[in-house]
Order: structure tokens, then C-alpha cells, then sequence
């Protein structure tokens, strides 16, 4: 879990922070191999914008990679699914919010089966974890790293403003039957 900072200062020693922490979980695709720097500002950005006071990144799928397009490829088994469902799990245990920022995983065949049945697994996870609701950046569950695309003048849907502006304006919460599964 990574804190965020708080403009009143720390919390007073009577109070327990872990009490009145309000925590976002980001639901991405897998681990990336390149640090992912960028991804966590975004996500901290995310956070802070919408009113948390920490966040966590969790991942559909366990093994690291380049980019979501290897998991076509290294999800053909199942393993790297199974393992991350304890992460993901311990992840809803902590969250007060849930943002999906896996963007579309290009699988196919077997990685295709094992993707959707993440996702249904996934969701039926959220619910019992008592999330209804999910934040997303537009209408779908786009990756942060996608995120300056969907923002950007070039296609109209926010205007002017900084990019953490912008952001601010294209984060919704939408009731978990809304969310676009399909990858």
C-alpha cells in the first residue's frame, strides 16, 4: 500500500490512520517488467482526485511481462491467473474503492477461456467483498497507461485543463453490472 500525502499533517496519536484510511484498490492486467513508474503516478493521481487516502495495485494475472499483449501468449495456462487471485483477494479485503484499469488483454484460445473466467471470478468477487461499484477512466476499464489517449484534445471528450484535470473529469463510478467485461 503506498500513503499518500495529507495536507492536515499526520494523524493525531489517539487515532488509529489505519482506521479512517480510505484505500483504492487498481485492478491492472499483470506485473510490468520496465518498473512501472508512470502506471503507479496515475494511479496515486487516481487516488488522491477522487478523495483516498492511499492506494494498491493488484493484477488479474501474476506473471510480469512487457505489456498485456504477452499474456496472450504466457495465460495460456492457468497458473498465472490461480496465483494472483490471493493478491487480488487480500486486495478487496483492503479496499474502500476498487478502480479496473486492465485495459483489453488480446488473448486468444485457452488464455482467452482463462481470461473470462478471471473476470467472471473477478466479479462475483466484488460483490462479495460488497463493492457495487467501480471507478474507471470513461466508459470502459482502460489502462492508465492508455489514459493520456483518452483525455487528450485530439478526440473531444474533455477539454482544457491539465492532464490531472482532464483525469479528474473522465474518472466515473459506474454500478458493477455496467462494467464492459469484454476484452
Amino acid at each position: 500500500m503506498t500513503k499518500l500525502a495529507n495536507a492536515d499533517g499526520p494523524a493525531p496519536s489517539s487515532v488509529s490512520s489505519a482506521l479512517s484510511s480510505r484505500t483504492l484498490v487498481a485492478i491492472l492486467a499483470n506485473p510490468s517488467t520496465a518498473g512501472g513508474d508512470r502506471t503507479r503516478k496515475r494511479i496515486a493521481l487516481a487516488a488522491n482526485v477522487l478523495g483516498y487516502d492511499d492506494y494498491r495495485i493488484i493484477n488479474l494475472f501474476s506473471i510480469a511481462s512487457a505489456s498485456s499483449r504477452d499474456v496472450a501468449v504466457l495465460g495460456e495456462s492457468p497458473q498465472g491467473w490461480h496465483t494472483a487471485r490471493a493478491e487480488i483477494l487480500d486486495g478487496l479485503s483492503d479496499a474502500t474503492g476498487v478502480l479496473l484499469g486492465f485495459g483489453i488483454i488480446a488473448a486468444k484460445g485457452d488464455g482467452k477461456h482463462h481470461l473470462r473466467a478471471q473476470l467472471r471470478w473477478l466479479c462475483t468477487e466484488l460483490r462479495n467483498a460488497g463493492h457495487s461499484q467501480v471507478w474507471q477512466l470513461g466508459e470502459r476499464p482502460r489502462h492508465p497507461s492508455r489514459w493520456h489517449q483518452y483525455v487528450s484534445d485530439l478526440h473531444g471528450r474533455t477539454s482544457g485543463g491539465t492532464f490531472e484535470q482532464r483525469v479528474s473529469k473522465a474518472l466515473r463510478q459506474v454500478e458493477l453490472a455496467e462494467v464492459d467485461w469484454r476484452t
